[in-house]
């Protein structure tokens, strides 16, 4: 494969006295440019996500107009610092927990507003984990969230249709069945990364399989073009800018006639790289990838034989 000091150089070899280190930079540029707008197959990953099970050991107590639910022996043994993020309720409204405070000298629960309903003493609640965060540097999620042990996709919805369907989101215990994509949140290493919520909230532990697309790398001098990369696709978008910058050269040293030959070349060019990166971006989508949706989940690969949306039923009536 062909790394970024090579298509540089051909980009130094097609115009004289452009300098190799810009050169190098505006090749990887140029690749960051085409692949941010769309997933990038090469850059396809598959990952896990793991959403720890829900908490209602023992029993916690919350107090109308306070911001502190303090609970049991049973309860504080699990209320440790991994459940700062999450959400608990008593009765009707979650409430996010923002720390783990002292309260009468033992450990308790601050939550972000206060407590807003009738105060309940000794009650039995729930705590979650409503947004679970992605890996930090996925950019796109792919169209399909899997539950690994109940080997099935979970339907996906917008945030603003689960809002319709579960405002109060009130349903723990059984096996999650939709997800949406969510707010941003701080991870566990405190970086901003995109969230899912996978609702219903299950009673134990669940690991959903998930394809991310991740935030275009720059590539270095030395770095190989990724595999469906043409280089003369990337050094073509690099003369743009070499184009560009034989004309900022020329306007400074006082080449107004040389300047104008440049800048029509820039705009050519420019023109040209438009239909470039759309042939880099199909050369990048694969012919399985294409074959794969046409087939569908109910081929005779045999992944699921539920009907659950209206492309299942018109398949399933389809004569065979």
């Amino acid at each position: 494969m062909a790394t970024v000091e090579e298509a540089a150089r051909g980009v130094v070899a097609a115009l004289n006295g452009v300098p190799f280190l810009l050169a190098t930079k505006w090749v990887a540029d140029r690749y960051k440019q085409v692949f941010a707008k769309t997933r990038a197959r090469h850059l396809r990953r598959i990952e896990q996500l793991y959403v720890p099970a829900r908490i209602n050991d023992g029993t916690a107590t919350f107090t109308r107009d306070s911001d502190v639910v303090t609970g049991d022996a049973t309860a504080r043994a699990v209320w440790t610092s991994n459940v700062v993020g999450r959400y608990v309720r008593a009765s009707v409204v979650w409430y996010k927990i923002d720390a783990i405070v002292k309260s009468g000298g033992n450990d308790a629960l601050k939550i972000e507003k206060k407590f807003s309903e009738d105060t309940q003493t000794s009650v039995a609640y729930n705590l979650v984990q409503r947004f679970t965060p992605l890996p930090s540097d996925a950019r796109w999620l792919g169209d399909s969230v899997v539950s690994m042990r109940r080997r099935r996709p979970l339907l996906k919805l917008t945030i603003e249709e689960l809002n319709i369907e579960a405002p109060a989101r009130d349903r723990v215990g059984s096996s999650a069945e939709v997800y949406c994509e969510a707010q941003d949140i701080l991870d566990a290493d405190g970086k901003l990364c995109r969230s899912l919520e996978i609702y219903p909230y299950y009673e134990k532990s669940e690991v959903y399989a998930i394809v991310v697309y991740p935030m275009v790398p720059t590539l270095r001098p030395l770095d190989q073009l990724p595999p469906g990369v043409d280089e003369h696709v990337v050094k073509e978008g690099a003369l743009v800018d070499a184009y560009r910058w034989k004309m900022a050269v020329a306007i400074e040293a006082g080449q107004v006639e040389q300047a104008a030959v440049w800048r029509n070349e820039f705009r050519t060019q420019e023109t040209k790289w438009q239909h470039w990166m759309m042939d880099a971006i199909r050369a990048d989508k694969s012919v399985d990838d294409l074959t794969f949706i046409l087939k569908g989940p109910n081929s005779s690969v045999g992944i699921r034989s539920d009907i659950i949306n209206a492309r299942d039923v018109v398949y399933d009536r389809w004569p065979r």
